[in-house]
């Protein structure tokens, strides 16, 4: 927890190499598992997962179930939602034929609610964390329950339902507190539900009590998160001084950490806040297109085609067309498909571009496509932090479009931008699923 994923990593081959010297094979292989596990950390998730398959032949019985989730976990926090729960049902077989261990068992599906959540199983994930609750509680591991009403938390974040999540969070804070154990990630998942409704007061004050609170505890892993999400807030709250300062800080940390998927989105915050610092030199254009690159490469793909868009319309400003027009024309080609947002962030680039040559109507044109396809995005979404996300998007959208309207003298193209900007600042009601349980099981 503090940080040290390199010496963890030395010592945890030492640790294999000794094991495998003395013919422990079970021990090396328990090792590796740990190994997988520190590796993915680091941003190499591929290393990691396959240290976990070395490891795999070697255990039986529990241990090779414990394994079996933890790579179920890694793979459900890369994405990869199919085979993740194919690997804790795994698990859980592994589990029975060897007879049973009710605390493993628990832990399993603590975890699988997770899962379960972000498939849409509401049912499914409220089942598994009843009955590691249950377990918990009648093993004598009351403690761990508070990672159970953590998980409800996300659960309902994940479902749209904000005041569930809080009391969820709130509750996980006191059991927490009541078993002296550490929050990890608690404060950081609490400031990110009040930032997906805009609470950014109570966000940014969440934020900096997780930062405070990580640093006096010297969990420098953790640390690396909360600095991001405060520099994030900052930049929503107007204050990219405060941003840039807590995104530098997260970037170096985890470049020591040798977490380059982390860096690379302290590197895109760096430039975010440089840009509305209104810093448009030659210095900021070189590093932002390191950024756009080393996004690219962690996968951060929301993050590359906004960080694009940046530093294409600062090459315009420094009169760099060749730039900008090599990233507005990458970014409309990466965004052709796939998700809403990449595809509303295409739009926006493709109309940039079109401004380029001159082609202002060809520009709006594009950008009315963008605000099309982020309503019927929002339209759609049932998390209040999807929807707002989606709507700051549509705010620099409709920003643009009002602009040129302006500078086209056009009364009535004003007043059509003006209302699209308007509409784009209201809150959608939640989309909460409905109080009929059947109903909400058929939805």
């Amino acid at each position: 927890s503090v940080g040290r994923l390199a010496d963890a990593e030395r010592h945890l081959r030492a640790a294999i190499g000794t094991a495998d010297g003395a013919g422990l094979a079970e021990s090396a292989a328990k090792a590796r598992g740990v190994l997988g596990y520190v590796l993915t950390l680091t941003g190499r998730t591929g290393e990691g997962l396959r240290e976990m398959d070395r490891a795999r032949p070697l255990l039986r019985g529990p241990s090779a179930a414990r394994l079996l989730m933890q790579r179920a976990v890694v793979l459900t926090e890369t994405g990869r939602f199919e085979d993740a729960a194919a690997g804790f049902s795994d698990a859980l077989d592994t589990l029975r034929r060897a007879g049973g261990d009710a605390l493993i068992e628990a832990t399993l599906r603590n975890n699988r609610s997770i899962l379960l959540a972000r498939l849409g199983d509401w049912r499914g994930a409220e089942e598994d964390l009843r009955r590691a609750e249950e377990v918990f509680t009648a093993t004598g591991h009351s403690g761990r329950t508070a990672m159970v009403y953590q998980n409800r938390g996300l659960a309902a974040t994940v479902r749209g339902d904000v005041p569930a999540a809080l009391a969820a969070y709130d509750e996980a804070a006191r059991r927490y507190r009541a078993a002296g154990t550490d929050q990890g990630l608690l404060p950081v998942e609490r400031a990110e539900v009040l930032l997906s409704v805009r609470l950014v007061a109570e966000a940014r004050q969440a934020a900096t009590a997780a930062v405070a609170a990580y640093a006096r505890r010297r969990n420098a892993v953790d640390l690396v998160q909360a600095r991001l999400l405060l520099a994030k807030v900052a930049l929503l709250e107007g204050d990219p001084r405060a941003a840039l300062r807590e995104a530098r800080r997260a970037g170096r940390s985890a470049s020591r950490q040798g977490r380059p998927g982390w860096a690379a989105l302290a590197g895109f915050l760096v430039l975010r806040a440089r840009w509305d610092l209104g810093l448009r030199d030659a210095a900021t254009l070189r590093s932002g297109t390191r950024t756009v690159a080393a996004l690219t490469t962690a996968g951060w793909v929301v993050a590359a085609l906004d960080a694009r868009l940046i530093v294409a319309r600062l090459a315009m400003e420094l009169g760099r067309s060749a730039i900008a027009r090599r990233e507005l024309t990458a970014a409309t080609r990466s965004g052709r498909t796939g998700p809403a947002e990449v595809r509303a962030r295409a739009w926006h680039a493709l109309a940039l571009l079109r401004l380029q040559d001159g082609d202002r109507h060809g520009a709006d044109s594009a950008l009315r496509a963008g605000v099309r396809v982020l309503d019927r995005f929002r339209a759609g979404l049932g998390a209040t932090e999807l929807r707002a996300h989606a709507s700051g998007h549509a705010d620099e959208l409709t920003a643009l479009g009002l602009r040129l309207a302006v500078e086209s003298g056009r009364a009535e193209s004003v007043l059509r931008w003006a209302e699209r900007r308007h509409a784009c600042a209201l809150r959608l009601p939640p989309a909460r699923p409905p109080d009929d349980v059947a109903l909400a099981a058929d939805l």
